[in-house]
């Protein structure tokens, strides 16, 4: 009786959809490992498209135990995995292929672990983990249907296991770099941030709250009043800072919003048209009441392409403040709550004012984290 090969006499449809289980193992996983690296030190301001939900989300798994080997990412590993999967159409030999198929034997039943961990331990899933597991379940259905070939051969263990240390090796020292890079960044940001003047909180707290941990807003230990422009693109990425960091600072943060639009329509400081949607924009979110301000103000940011008279007109009427939308009372609101600016000097925007130091622009939020952080342990918090 002929032995069942994967590699040598599968059928042509088997080798096919093996292989592309394989490149869709590597692609996952090399996308897992460039997450791990964003989770540790973030580049940018926006989130990742496999945070889906509080549930549904990539960093479930980032900030857990078993993320990493001695800092190294699992998800390397499980690309490595792949990799061999590969390897064996060029290199089609009996024990290859035993040690392959025992391989996707261990491979998936620690994904049945991690899967069962994630659910009942971390109360979560990542996405892009739960593709892996998929496709390394299907990748032992391969080699259950067309190869009898199980037996591990110990060379070729050992072969795999030192050509995986050389990328294991060099992601731990590429972190390590990082790691002291890092701590330099850290050091010279509180040292810029520490030298920026004291300017203070502004006089009047805003009653537009976008996070209250404690009812007096000068209560809390970490304090950002944001003043922004509905219209403007660098406000919607401060806004979605601004998420984060309530989500992970809840209890010790307060954030309250400002109107400072863009438009002459409302702006003094504006000489000409320029966010033309900004002042009516901001006129909607004025008409919210204090526990629907939130939603309106992520409403409007999430659909700021789309700002037009128009479409301003039907979201007041979805969030039913029509009537106050359409009254000077609602431009009064906003003229009252910007005028907090003047103490600020504020030209542009985002400004935010933390715990009473302007800065200017969006900065990433991984440097708002790191004063962050410094500003709560000075805190005693």
């Amino acid at each position: 009786m002929t032995s069942r090969s994967l590699y040598y006499n599968a059928s042509f449809n088997w080798k096919i959809f093996f292989g592309i289980v394989a490149l869709a193992m590597i692609g996952v996983s090399a996308y897992m490992v460039n997450h791990y690296y964003e989770s540790l030190y973030p580049t940018g301001v926006g989130g990742s498209f496999c945070n889906i939900s509080t549930w549904l989300n990539c960093d479930v798994t980032m900030g857990s135990i078993v993320s990493n080997i001695y800092g190294v990412p699992i998800a390397l590993f499980g690309m490595m995995v792949g990799v061999f999967f590969l390897l064996g159409f060029f290199l089609p030999k009996q024990h290859i292929e035993g040690t392959n198929h025992f391989i996707a034997i261990l491979n998936f039943a620690g994904c049945l672990i991690l899967f069962c961990y994630s659910i009942f331990w971390l109360k979560g899933l990542c996405p892009m983990c739960f593709a892996y597991y998929v496709a390394s379940g299907l990748a032992l259905l391969c080699f259950y249907k067309t190869s009898s070939f199980k037996k591990p051969h110990l060379k070729v263990l050992v072969a795999y296991a030192l050509i995986t240390a050389i990328p294991a090796w060099l992601v731990f020292a590429d972190l390590e770099g990082r790691k002291d890079k890092n701590e330099q960044y850290k050091v010279s940001l509180m040292k810029e941030y520490d030298r920026l003047k004291n300017v203070g909180d502004p006089d009047t707290p805003s009653q537009f709250v976008l996070e209250r941990s404690f009812n007096n807003f000068s209560e809390a230990p970490v304090r950002m009043s944001i003043f922004s422009d509905f219209q403007c693109p660098s406000c919607k990425k401060i806004a979605h800072i601004g998420e984060e960091l309530a989500k992970k600072y809840r209890g010790k943060i307060n954030i309250q919003y400002f109107f400072f639009p863009l438009d002459n329509d409302c702006n003094p400081e504006i000489k000409r048209a320029f966010h033309t949607f900004a002042c009516r924009a901001a006129y909607l979110a004025a008409c919210a009441p204090p526990e629907k301000f939130l939603t309106i103000h992520d409403h409007i940011f999430e659909n700021q392409a789309m700002l037009s008279a128009n479409w301003l007109s039907e979201t007041a009427k979805t969030f039913g403040v029509s009537d106050c939308y359409e009254k000077s009372e609602s431009k009064d609101k906003v003229m009252t709550n910007f005028n907090n600016y003047k103490k600020y000097k504020i030209q542009s925007t985002p400004t935010v004012i933390l715990n009473g130091k302007k800065i200017e622009g969006a900065i990433p939020q991984a440097s708002f984290e790191i004063i962050i952080d410094e500003l709560l342990i000075r805190a005693g918090q």
